[in-house]
């Protein structure tokens, strides 16, 4: 059934007299209320900006400066949250909150330590997640001539590994798998130098010949990418002639 215009306006009334007024209360000398209130008066924040380059987040820090310059003389700060995250943000304003301006993610594809490999993505995977060393040389050359042998594609006492490597077209030896290895895979921010870090090798010949890598540092490298990141900011700032004591880099 249709309801009459003055129906609808009866009944809005009597939704507005039923709604209860509420009034502060004061409990052991703390004031509440008994709903959440939503404050029309509060300056907006704004959106910050993302980049994906600490390069990028300095081209706004040096070339935007008025966007914080009115922050009321207090420092700004840069968080590096993580080895990939830095995040650029103002100091407590007058009611205790932060304003973000911009936050710098750097894009990485991660090598899947830990995991088994086949050959072939290995080899490719070592060519595209690490920096170019001896190491990664060495275990890159070995992955690519391992090969089975009647049935039987290595020997293991749970400490070294040796394998059967191709050594010519026609000739095989049995060789011993580099471990550990010292390796530098592309886990941070290109602009600083990627952590050295030591890596479990190993090889299985279930279904083929696979590869795994297992990270022996306990994570160390993340304090050392943090740490490069630190460094980098300040140069940065000390290149740009912009006053170091305007900035706090967190990490």
């Amino acid at each position: 059934m249709d309801m009459t215009r003055e129906a609808m306006e009866f009944v809005k009334e009597l939704t507005e007299q039923a709604a209860p007024v509420h009034q502060p209360m004061e409990i052991c000398g703390k004031t509440y209320v008994n709903e959440r209130l939503i404050r029309v008066d509060e300056k907006p924040k704004a959106e910050p900006l993302t980049v994906s380059t600490l390069t990028g987040l300095m081209d706004y820090v040096i070339g935007c400066a008025e966007d914080y310059d009115n922050n009321f003389g207090r420092k700004m700060v840069f968080h590096i949250e993580d080895p990939r995250t830095v995040s650029f943000f103002t100091t407590l304003d007058g009611e205790r909150r932060r304003e973000t301006l911009c936050v710098a993610k750097a894009n990485v594809n991660e090598f899947s330590f830990g995991r088994w490999i086949d050959q072939d993505t290995f080899i490719i995977s070592l060519q595209s997640n690490f920096e170019a060393n001896e190491d990664r040389d060495l275990i890159m050359k070995f992955a690519g001539n391992a090969m089975k042998q009647n049935e039987v594609a290595y020997a293991d006492d749970g400490i070294t590994q040796t394998a059967t490597m191709k050594m010519g077209a026609a000739s095989t030896a049995n060789v011993q798998v580099p471990n550990p290895v010292t390796l530098r895979p592309f886990r941070t921010f290109q602009e600083v130098a990627q952590p050295e870090t030591q890596y479990v090798f190993r090889m299985s010949d279930n279904n083929g010949i696979q590869f795994l890598l297992a990270d022996a540092s306990n994570g160390i490298w993340k304090n050392e990418a943090i740490y490069h990141i630190k460094t980098w900011i300040y140069d940065e700032l000390q290149k740009s002639g912009m006053s170091r004591d305007q900035f706090v880099v967190i990490g």
